[in-house]
Protein backbone atom coordinates (compact mmCIF):
# COMPACT_ATOMS: atom_id res chain seq x y z
CA UNK A 1 0.00 0.00 0.00
CA UNK A 2 1.32 3.45 -0.69
CA UNK A 3 1.93 5.77 2.11
CA UNK A 4 -0.33 8.59 2.60
CA UNK A 5 2.29 11.00 1.65
CA UNK A 6 2.59 9.60 -1.76
CA UNK A 7 -0.72 9.25 -1.93
CA UNK A 8 -1.44 12.90 -1.09
CA UNK A 9 1.58 13.73 -4.09
CA UNK A 10 -0.14 11.48 -6.48
CA UNK A 11 -4.01 13.56 -5.93
CA UNK A 12 -1.66 16.78 -6.24
CA UNK A 13 -0.32 15.89 -9.43
CA UNK A 14 -3.32 14.75 -10.53
CA UNK A 15 -4.64 18.18 -10.13
CA UNK A 16 -2.10 20.34 -11.50
CA UNK A 17 -2.52 18.54 -14.35
CA UNK A 18 -5.94 18.80 -14.34
CA UNK A 19 -6.87 14.97 -13.85
CA UNK A 20 -9.75 16.09 -11.98
CA UNK A 21 -12.01 13.08 -12.80
CA UNK A 22 -9.02 10.90 -11.64
CA UNK A 23 -8.14 12.94 -8.37
CA UNK A 24 -11.50 12.45 -7.64
CA UNK A 25 -11.66 8.76 -7.88
CA UNK A 26 -8.53 8.56 -5.93
CA UNK A 27 -9.52 10.23 -3.49
CA UNK A 28 -12.85 8.60 -2.97
CA UNK A 29 -10.40 5.44 -3.03
CA UNK A 30 -8.61 6.69 -0.07
CA UNK A 31 -11.84 7.80 2.09
CA UNK A 32 -13.02 4.46 1.23
CA UNK A 33 -10.64 3.34 3.93
CA UNK A 34 -9.56 6.38 5.68
CA UNK A 35 -13.30 8.30 5.86
CA UNK A 36 -11.63 10.75 8.26
CA UNK A 37 -8.69 11.67 6.40
CA UNK A 38 -9.24 15.76 6.58
CA UNK A 39 -6.73 16.76 3.62
CA UNK A 40 -7.98 14.27 1.44
CA UNK A 41 -11.65 15.24 1.68
CA UNK A 42 -10.36 18.74 1.04
CA UNK A 43 -8.84 17.37 -2.36
CA UNK A 44 -12.00 15.51 -3.41
CA UNK A 45 -14.06 18.77 -2.59
CA UNK A 46 -11.34 20.62 -4.99
CA UNK A 47 -11.58 18.17 -7.69
CA UNK A 48 -15.07 18.22 -7.43
CA UNK A 49 -15.13 21.95 -7.90
CA UNK A 50 -12.64 22.29 -10.48
CA UNK A 51 -15.24 19.71 -12.17
CA UNK A 52 -17.75 22.42 -12.13
CA UNK A 53 -19.42 19.72 -9.65
CA UNK A 54 -20.24 23.01 -7.10
CA UNK A 55 -22.64 21.84 -4.99
CA UNK A 56 -20.64 18.78 -3.92
CA UNK A 57 -17.92 20.91 -2.93
CA UNK A 58 -19.56 23.29 -1.39
CA UNK A 59 -21.32 20.43 0.49
CA UNK A 60 -17.35 19.05 1.42
CA UNK A 61 -15.95 22.42 2.24
CA UNK A 62 -18.64 23.27 4.56
CA UNK A 63 -18.57 19.46 6.44
CA UNK A 64 -14.99 20.35 6.70
CA UNK A 65 -15.03 23.55 8.62
CA UNK A 66 -17.64 22.17 10.88
CA UNK A 67 -15.23 19.19 11.94
CA UNK A 68 -12.16 21.86 12.02
CA UNK A 69 -13.06 25.49 12.31
CA UNK A 70 -9.50 26.54 11.94
CA UNK A 71 -8.99 24.86 8.51
CA UNK A 72 -8.19 27.64 6.49
CA UNK A 73 -7.83 26.72 3.06
CA UNK A 74 -11.77 24.59 3.70
CA UNK A 75 -13.14 27.88 4.57
CA UNK A 76 -11.29 29.26 1.86
CA UNK A 77 -12.57 27.11 -0.84
CA UNK A 78 -16.00 27.50 0.21
CA UNK A 79 -15.65 31.51 -0.15
CA UNK A 80 -15.22 30.69 -3.28
CA UNK A 81 -17.81 28.36 -3.80
CA UNK A 82 -20.28 30.87 -1.88
CA UNK A 83 -18.72 33.69 -4.14
CA UNK A 84 -19.49 31.60 -7.31
CA UNK A 85 -23.52 30.54 -5.94
CA UNK A 86 -23.74 34.42 -4.70
CA UNK A 87 -24.54 32.85 -1.41
CA UNK A 88 -25.76 34.71 0.95
CA UNK A 89 -23.28 33.43 3.79
CA UNK A 90 -20.56 34.74 1.62
CA UNK A 91 -19.86 37.84 3.86
CA UNK A 92 -19.71 35.45 7.46
CA UNK A 93 -17.36 33.03 5.62
CA UNK A 94 -14.50 35.73 4.65
CA UNK A 95 -14.78 36.95 7.89
CA UNK A 96 -14.20 33.38 9.12
CA UNK A 97 -11.04 33.23 6.62
CA UNK A 98 -9.87 36.64 7.51
CA UNK A 99 -10.53 35.54 11.30
CA UNK A 100 -8.27 32.66 10.65
CA UNK A 101 -5.23 34.41 8.96
CA UNK A 102 -6.74 34.81 5.31
CA UNK A 103 -6.49 37.89 3.24
CA UNK A 104 -9.05 40.34 2.25
CA UNK A 105 -9.54 41.44 -1.51
CA UNK A 106 -9.45 45.38 -1.65
CA UNK A 107 -11.86 47.49 -0.52
CA UNK A 108 -13.63 44.10 0.71
CA UNK A 109 -15.84 44.29 3.73
CA UNK A 110 -16.09 42.04 6.38
CA UNK A 111 -18.37 42.30 9.92
CA UNK A 112 -16.91 43.41 12.64
CA UNK A 113 -16.85 40.12 14.20
CA UNK A 114 -14.24 39.15 11.99
CA UNK A 115 -11.71 41.89 12.43
CA UNK A 116 -12.03 41.28 16.90
CA UNK A 117 -11.39 37.64 16.61
CA UNK A 118 -8.20 38.05 13.81
CA UNK A 119 -7.07 40.39 16.41
CA UNK A 120 -7.51 38.09 19.19
CA UNK A 121 -5.72 35.22 17.38
CA UNK A 122 -3.12 37.70 16.89
CA UNK A 123 -2.74 39.34 20.44
CA UNK A 124 -2.85 35.58 21.61
CA UNK A 125 0.48 34.25 19.18
CA UNK A 126 2.51 37.23 21.38
CA UNK A 127 0.97 36.01 24.54
CA UNK A 128 -0.90 39.17 25.27
CA UNK A 129 -3.99 37.73 26.58
CA UNK A 130 -5.94 40.44 28.61
CA UNK A 131 -5.76 41.97 24.86
CA UNK A 132 -7.26 38.81 23.38
CA UNK A 133 -10.02 38.68 25.93
CA UNK A 134 -11.21 42.33 25.01
CA UNK A 135 -11.31 41.18 21.52
CA UNK A 136 -13.30 37.92 22.33
CA UNK A 137 -15.36 39.78 24.60
CA UNK A 138 -15.56 42.58 22.07
CA UNK A 139 -17.63 40.23 19.80
CA UNK A 140 -20.39 38.79 21.87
Amino acid sequence: MLSRRDYLQILDAANQTDSYRFSRQAALLWLGTFPGDLWVNFCLGDAQFSEGRVAQATAIFEKLSVLDPEFLEARQALSVCYRKTQNEQLENIEACVYALGGELAAGQKIPEWGKHLRAARQAMAKGDYELADREVQSTI
